[in-house]
């Protein structure tokens, strides 16, 4: 009997002890759990939060079988994480591991956000992120493509975006010089030459290209008043908008398009007659009653 009561207790010892062990294992397998206690943690978060909280935001439906499974999920099995400002999210240096990571995400989405944070957020434009933005700039979505060689150019000073662009412009389809068109409008600052390439396009026949073009001039300073002055005469609402923004944007430089500004105050968009006006008063208030 004391020999039985022995193997019991022993057994009854390994069940209090392996119960806990085994439940503690299991969590293990967890990443939020297992983070918490071990790392890597950002910010005082597991990595895994961070990381879904990306994929959250930025996930589209289409984006792959993954990205398709994890939406159904967190729809409705797990709850969704709390929506969080993109400043908020990507602007920290301690973000950066976790963005480069993420710039191989089997996501488009996923992979173009991080590559605009980096693009946008200069916590995160650090010379370690050139290899993965260098794939990704010559294997991804036309859209990813030119927002990497634009974060390339921003970290460090790499022209590569140049000529992609420039013969985008010449020989793309429309997509395509839609897509090139709006890198030119965060890029005519730092590369003056690409002026010719992209105003050459002002009369697309695609009004969103026409617009992207808008939008561009006011980087190129007093060479993008005329077109700006023909983007007011644009038969398209979308296109007048930016321009007349872009003239209010350039303000005093923009003085040759005082009369073209005079002859909007009529527009039949009262946006375009309103922002003329305001760009009017900015360029020359003495014209301005």
């Amino acid at each position: 009997m004391a020999l039985i009561r022995k193997i019991l207790s022993r057994r009854r010892l390994l069940a209090v002890l392996g119960v806990p062990l085994i439940l503690f294992g299991v969590m293990m397998l967890f990443p939020y759990p297992r983070q918490s206690l071990f790392g890597p943690t950002i910010r005082g978060k597991p990595w895994c939060e961070w990381e879904d909280a990306i994929r959250s935001n930025h996930a589209e439906r289409g984006d792959g079988p993954l990205a398709d499974v994890m939406m159904f999920l967190r729809r409705f099995v797990f709850p969704e994480p709390e929506q969080m400002a993109d400043a908020e999210l990507f602007d920290h240096p301690e973000m950066l591991p976790l963005v480069i990571a993420l710039l191989d995400d089997p996501s488009p989405s996923v992979r173009g956000a991080c590559i605009f944070a980096i693009e946008i957020y200069p916590n995160i434009q650090d010379a370690s992120a050139v290899p993965a933005l260098t794939k990704r700039f010559e294997d991804d979505v036309l859209k990813n493509r030119l927002e990497a060689g634009i974060a390339l150019w921003r970290v460090n000073k790499d022209r590569r975006i140049v000529p992609v662009c420039t013969d985008l412009l010449k020989n793309g389809n429309a997509d395509e010089r839609f897509a090139a068109t709006n890198s030119v409008s965060r890029l005519g600052a730092d590369f003056p030459e690409l002026f010719p390439h992209v105003a050459a396009h002002a009369k697309d026949a695609n009004p969103l290209i026409r617009q992207n073009v808008m939008y561009a001039m006011d980087q190129f300073g007093s060479k993008g008043v005329p077109i700006l002055v023909t983007g007011l005469k644009d038969a398209n609402a979308g296109v007048r908008h930016t321009a007349v923004a872009g003239l209010y944007s350039l303000g005093p430089v923009a003085k040759d398009a005082a009369p073209a500004l005079e002859a909007c105050f009529g527009d039949a968009d009262s946006y375009v007659a309103g922002v003329a006006r305001a760009a009017l008063r900015r360029i020359d208030p003495k014209r301005v009653d």
